[in-house]
């Protein structure tokens, strides 16, 4: 009677285990179709001729070159600030980040090793009367 049970007990896990497998397949196979929906059927490029014969612009050079902030960079900053918040905002002070910011984690384990701290107020013995 035990081997009978033994049996029916390895076909039903090795059954079980074929159809998670086969299921896992199909689900990897729908998955990785999704990469073509959405996308735009591809065009056939067609080579024209280039119409702007103006000579490629120059570089400019970038304002963080020589560590000087320029009015410049503060508009484009204003700028960026107040397309985001979606109202006029003053920059009124710019500074450059000279070390790496600390992980968010780093404040949170600080934080959790002095909450584990207790103070425990110890009474002398002339303290106590």
């Amino acid at each position: 009677m035990n081997m009978e049970l033994l049996q029916i007990g390895l076909q039903l896990t090795f059954t079980g285990m074929v159809v998670v497998f086969i299921g896992l397949a199909l689900l990897v196979g729908v998955v990785s179709l999704f990469q073509y929906v959405g996308q735009p059927a591809k065009a056939k490029k067609i080579e024209a001729a280039p119409t702007n014969t103006m000579a490629a612009p120059e570089p400019v050079p970038a304002p963080f070159a020589d560590g000087e902030i320029t009015p410049e960079l503060v508009i484009v900053l204003a700028a960026a600030a107040a397309s985001i918040l979606g109202k006029s905002v003053r920059v009124t002070r710019v500074r450059y980040r000279t070390t790496r910011p600390t992980p968010i984690w780093t404040y949170q384990g600080r934080a959790a090793i002095m909450a584990r701290h207790q103070i425990v107020r110890r009474v002398s013995s002339s303290d106590r009367g």
